[in-house]
């Protein structure tokens, strides 16, 4: 199967490259600071920016990179994984990358830590508060991915489907394809946690890594001093976008136009099944 990543162009010699990398999971504040680095000027990319404006494309290039690293025979046969070539390619223009690194376990970061004008910015929770968040965002979204209705009206909308294989590819990469209220679903969450989170911290030099725990707080008197940057002036620190503004935005629109196909296709079929039996009655 031919990768998405191949069919985009090279990026042009004078484009904007990643220069600052936040390799902090989902559920640890990072929607905040993609937010936060638009206010400061920043181009960041952030799961939100792929679902919004990305498209397809950028899901299919989430997904099968993803695969390569964590399921390399996903599909029939062994998949190259990114390298910083492919990284570059895929988020050209952008100069802030935020929470995608930690879906590609340290392949991301290595790519881009030989560059010493790369800082890097992790934020972190203690493992038991991270695994009930986890567990209650994304474990409870995989919830209603594998039931009804979801599980139906995700073959009717292609960037729902999309939305449903990356988050379940993402749970069971923390959970070890546990689920939520199994017994050993908190401590799969908290181990690959843990693991992750030493392994960013072996992986970057400490010298060049912001390092937030968001148990002392998060904010600009944090973030800015090391980028550099002033605190904005009158200026909250945002708050990130909650679940339930999300499913407004991006999620209802999708699962409306899902369902209107599927009570479409299921009128067209039964509409063929009715004139069906009637020709057959009338042989």
């Amino acid at each position: 199967m031919s990768r998405a990543i191949d069919r985009l162009p090279d990026p042009p010699p004078a484009a904007p490259t990643p220069k600052i990398i936040v390799a902090s999971c989902s559920r640890t504040a990072t929607l905040g600071l993609y937010q936060a680095f638009k206010i400061l000027g920043y181009r960041p990319y952030h799961l939100y920016e792929l679902s919004m404006i990305g498209g397809e494309t950028h899901w299919q290039i989430m997904i099968q990179g993803m695969n390569a690293v964590h399921n390399r025979f996903s599909s029939g046969h062994l998949q190259p994984r990114y390298t910083k070539k492919e990284f570059d390619k895929w988020l050209t223009g952008y100069d802030t990358i935020v929470e995608i690194p930690s879906y590609f376990d340290m392949e991301f970061l290595e790519a881009y830590v030989s560059d010493p004008e790369v800082k890097f910015v992790l934020t972190e929770r203690t493992p038991e508060s991270w695994a009930r968040s986890f567990n209650t965002f994304i474990g409870g979204i995989v919830k209603g991915i594998e039931t009804p209705p979801l599980n139906i009206l995700r073959h009717f909308n292609r960037d729902l489907n999309y939305f449903c294989v990356m988050n379940l590819d993402a749970y069971n990469l923390w959970a070890d394809h546990t689920r939520p209220g199994e017994p050993e679903n908190e401590a799969a969450l908290m181990r690959n946690y843990e693991r992750y989170i030493r392994d960013v911290k072996r992986t970057v030099p400490a010298e060049r890594m912001l390092v937030v725990k968001l148990e002392d707080g998060l904010g600009w008197e944090q973030i800015c001093p090391f980028l550099g940057k002033e605190v904005p002036k009158g200026v909250a620190y945002p708050r990130g976008v909650e679940q339930e503004e999300l499913k407004n935005e991006w999620l209802k629109p999708r699962l409306i136009e899902a369902t209107v196909k599927l009570v479409l296709t299921v009128a067209l079929v039964t509409a063929a099944g009715v004139g069906l039996w009637k020709w057959i009655k009338a042989r």
